[in-house]
């Protein structure tokens, strides 16, 4: 894809096109390219604009917030915000990269489970990056894999962290760790958390729940992978399974919620 600007021809590949979102304001769609790092905007006749690079590695999930477009960077683990005024973007949190074990092609998780481990991952990932974007970007250990991305509200991302089953929320402003939402290695329910959207309370409230909520949004819907199901976490508190009859629900990686049809749920199952 090719686009003139100012008289300058700018190319960019479409390989493995993943996240997606739209900008209504601005009339563009972003396209994540898993395999050429980069991030395409195209407009709403399809035509390419531009791409956003910012030294992504194999970007996945995306989300908007205004004109800040946020960017889950696989392999190298990171948040980068990209700002649509300037196209210029920074690393919002960092965390251990994912290896890739180019005989098997498998990505391999950064495992380490005592501090000076930990230490150690912390000083291979500054490696990859300068210390002064080092410094002033968070290290979130539990940051493996991201792949989507919800805003909660106007301060908060939910992350899922791929590689070490987990739902995270992240400070916008700071990129530092609010929380540990979901924790798959402790729950079998909720294996392989991928998916992650804004729940509407007419969608949480039709959770198996036993808690008394009263809040208007509902919580946060996750789609866990390897346990076939989709699952609330209330903002009252607790995590409770959808009662989702369909059998074809089979390894369940996205989820969205129209916000025109209160009690709609779609659900994409990649088995």
């Amino acid at each position: 894809h090719c686009a003139t600007t100012r008289g300058k021809v700018r190319c960019a590949r479409l390989d493995g096109a993943w996240g997606l979102a739209s900008h209504a304001a601005r009339g563009l769609l972003f396209v994540s390219s898993f395999g050429s790092d980069e991030v395409l905007a195209f407009s709403e006749g399809g035509d390419f604009q531009y791409a956003l690079t910012g030294d992504l590695d194999c970007p996945e999930g995306l989300a908007l917030n205004g004109d800040q477009l946020y960017v889950a960077s696989f392999l190298d683990s990171r948040i980068v915000a990209f700002d649509l005024s300037t196209k210029r973007g920074r690393t919002l949190a960092l965390g251990p990269p994912v290896g890739v074990d180019y005989e098997s092609l498998a990505f391999v998780p950064a495992a380490f489970d005592d501090e000076l481990s930990a230490r150690a991952a912390k000083r291979q990932t500054e490696e990859l990056w300068n210390d002064e974007e080092s410094d002033a970007a968070p290290f979130v250990d539990r940051l493996r894999g991201p792949e989507q991305l919800v805003i909660l509200g106007n301060a908060t991302i939910a992350v899922s962290s791929l590689h070490n089953d987990s739902v995270l929320t992240l400070d916008l402003a700071t990129g530092e760790l609010i929380e540990v939402i979901v924790d798959g290695a402790a729950d079998d329910e909720l294996s392989g958390p991928l998916g992650v959207a804004s729940a509407g309370a007419a969608v949480a409230a039709a959770a198996d729940t036993d808690e008394d909520c009263s809040d208007d949004d509902g919580g946060l819907l996750v789609a866990s992978y390897r346990s076939d199901v989709v699952s609330v976490v209330r903002n009252c508190g607790g995590v409770a399974p959808l009662q989702l009859s369909d059998k074809r629900l089979r390894g369940p990686v996205a989820i969205a919620h129209d916000v025109e049809d209160p009690g709609s749920l779609y659900v994409g199952a990649y088995e």
